[in-house]
This record gives C-alpha cells, structure tokens and sequence, in this order.
C-alpha cells in the first residue's frame, strides 16, 4: 500500500540522504 509513497521519497531524499536513507527504507519496508 505504501510503495507508491515510500518509492517517491525515496527518489527525493536519494540526494539529500543517499544510502543512509536507503538502508532505513529497506529496513521499513520489510
């Protein structure tokens, strides 16, 4: 359900956070 969202901010903070904000996301998204 959250894909959506979670793939736009992932798109938008790749930039500002880079891989920190990925490994959160990947953690989250399990």
């Amino acid at each position: 359900m959250g894909r959506s969202k979670k793939m736009k901010i992932e798109g938008t903070s790749w930039n500002k956070w880079g891989p920190t904000l990925r490994h959160e996301i990947k953690e989250a998204a399990i």
